[in-house]
């Protein structure tokens, strides 16, 4: 590129001469380049050719016009490779509104109802089958044979108290409601019972009567149970435990147990003529029959002014059957569970 001569005379770049400043010694002012002029204007871009040679889709027709090619713009300012933020993607098809999440929805909240109500079905089953084994179900051919079979230690523990649950034997200490002082070594039936429990026993063909006497934990109440064996494979267990039931409501009751008295225990005193409650229970082939009283011999006694009034009895008898009845029934629970 060439750059016009320069006129003469003056300043031959139309510049003005330097007003002061340092020149250099021996030579003139330093010439100043000229300024570089602007670039011509080159040719417009040639425009597309209408019929482009071979097509760069090969076989395949060219895309629609909106359709976003690679590397280029996309409709709308979005980044080629990106979905547009906030809408859907040109030329894919849009799911109806809210349709599908809430079918997936209503398919999940299925699920999880069914589920729970298995797990609850499940748990359910499982308890009734654990329950049922843990039921007390007693060998009947055992129970008739339990007297004989099992040690007397066996059958009058040195503890006893009413089980809470089926966790626990009525022989439990940690339940512990009476401790036994004595076991009889006479097993007489007419020496075992009195009055008319001995000739009702008697006349149902009792076997034998097996004694023991407790004492409660506070001391103050004592107690003799008897076992009354009587034949096996027939029905009279339970009609002497229902006799003795009966008892229990009269306004004077039958004594039912002879008094097993324990020398060197707070039974040492316990006689005949210090009972002052009875009750019984029938347990299979057996009945069991309780006579209870005070260790230090009081009697029940008529009670004062309107207590005696009313109650079916105007002496102080009702604690006295209460605890009767209620060791009655303990006995006969822990008998079903020696025959277990």
């Amino acid at each position: 590129m060439s750059y016009p001569t320069p006129p003469s005379g003056g300043n031959p770049y139309g510049q003005p001469p330097p007003q002061s400043g340092w020149q250099p010694q021996g030579q003139g002012a330093a010439p100043v380049p000229p300024p570089m002029p602007a670039a011509p204007p080159g040719p417009p871009p040639a425009a597309a050719p209408a019929q482009p040679g071979p097509s760069p889709y090969g076989g395949y027709a060219a895309p629609p016009a909106n359709h976003p090619v690679p590397g280029g713009p996309v409709p709308g300012g979005a980044v080629p490779g990106y979905a547009v933020p906030g809408g859907p993607v040109p030329g894919a098809p849009v799911p109806p509104s809210g349709g599908g999440r809430t079918g997936r929805k209503a398919f999940g909240i299925v699920l999880t109802v069914f589920g729970v109500l298995g797990m609850l079905g499940g748990g359910a089953l499982v308890a009734h089958a654990y329950s049922n084994a843990q039921q007390v179900i007693p060998n009947q051919a055992y129970t008739s044979v339990v007297w004989r079979n099992e040690t007397t230690e066996a059958l009058f523990p040195e503890t006893i108290g009413d089980p809470p649950n089926y966790t626990y034997e009525a022989s439990d200490k940690k339940i512990a409601q009476w401790n036994r002082m004595g076991i009889s070594e006479d097993t007489s039936c007419s020496k075992g019972l009195s009055g008319e429990t001995k000739e009702k026993a008697l006349e149902l063909g009792c076997e034998a009567v097996l004694r023991a006497t407790y004492v409660d934990l506070t001391g103050e109440m004592v107690a003799t149970v008897a076992i009354v064996v009587m034949p096996k494979d027939s029905e009279a267990g339970s009609e002497l435990g229902q006799y003795l039931e009966d008892q229990s409501g009269e306004d004077v009751p039958d004594a039912a147990v002879v008094p097993l008295k324990v020398p060197g225990t707070l039974a040492a005193k316990w006689q005949e003529s210090r009972r002052n409650g009875m009750g019984g229970d029938p347990v299979g082939t057996y009945a069991v029959a309780v006579t209870t009283g005070a260790v230090d011999g009081r009697n029940s006694a008529n009670l004062p002014g309107d207590f005696g009034e009313g109650v079916g009895t105007v002496e102080d008898r009702k604690p006295w059957m209460d605890e009767a009845d209620a060791l009655a029934t303990t006995f006969g629970t822990h008998i079903m569970n020696l025959a277990r």
